[in-house]
């Protein structure tokens, strides 16, 4: 959902597509909809598969930046050039800036 430079991530969660990339796909789609340079942040919950991954994160001694950065949520934002991630309310809320 895209609102006033807002574009919120109701739900992801990655399936069992064995590293398809079919949520990063979804995502880059949705973002060239709206047009990139309209957005001025994405938040995000993270489900299922990227709570699972950034729980493991955090009990192998990640912080909270790190653990939401290497999720597939995480490194999809990444790629597509959200770097700047705020992680302070991770895993309820995960925001990703250029």
């Amino acid at each position: 959902m895209y609102k006033d430079g807002k574009f919120h991530l109701k739900w992801y969660s990655t399936t069992n597509s064995n590293g398809q990339h079919l949520g990063r796909e979804i995502i880059s789609n949705a973002i060239e909809n709206v047009g990139p340079n309209n957005i001025k942040y994405i938040d995000a919950k993270l489900g299922r598969d990227n709570l699972a991954s950034f729980e493991s994160n955090l009990a192998n001694g990640m912080n909270k930046f790190d653990s939401v950065a290497t999720t597939p949520l995480g490194k999809a934002m990444i790629d597509l050039g959200y770097k700047n991630i705020e992680a302070a309310d991770a895993p309820y809320r995960v925001i990703f800036r250029r």
